[in-house]
């Protein structure tokens, strides 16, 4: 595993900048593989998933304060919304939604969810890279 720190302003940050695996036969790293892909599957691949991230939604856009808008069309803007979280794994998702409903009195932009769920995805995403750097077909991204 690669490190990433830093410290800025005061505060320390660090994160994986990527992960290296250790080196091993084809057969090995693939099986190694299917055990690990559960874990980084998108949810879009489970229609299951997709639902309990629609609900999710429904259940942080009940309890939020929406932001004044002009003509904003909420039904396109929920398909927009779930269109791009259903890109990461569900229970990341569904954490980042719980998170924000909780500790948040607006409800959150599209960009703010990103953030948090890319935040709570980023060792799943720098392991599916490490296996498909190791040569593992990881499917598509």
């Amino acid at each position: 595993m690669v490190l990433h720190s830093a410290f800025a302003d005061g505060q320390y940050d660090g994160d994986i900048a990527r992960i290296v695996l250790p080196a091993g036969d084809a057969l090995t790293l693939a099986q190694a593989w299917r055990e690990v892909e559960p874990l980084c599957r998108p949810a879009s691949s489970d229609r299951d998933a997709e639902r309990r991230i629609i609900e999710e939604w429904a259940r942080t856009v009940a309890v939020t304060a929406g932001r004044p808008g002009h003509g904003i069309d909420d039904e396109l803007a929920i398909d927009t919304i779930v269109e791009a979280l259903i890109r990461y794994p569900a229970d990341c998702v569904l954490r980042a939604l719980q998170n924000r409903r909780a500790a948040h009195k607006w409800r959150p932009t599209l960009s703010e969810i990103l953030a948090d769920v890319q935040w709570r995805a980023r060792y799943r995403s720098a392991l599916r890279d490490a296996f498909a750097r190791a040569g593992v077909d990881t499917g598509p991204r």
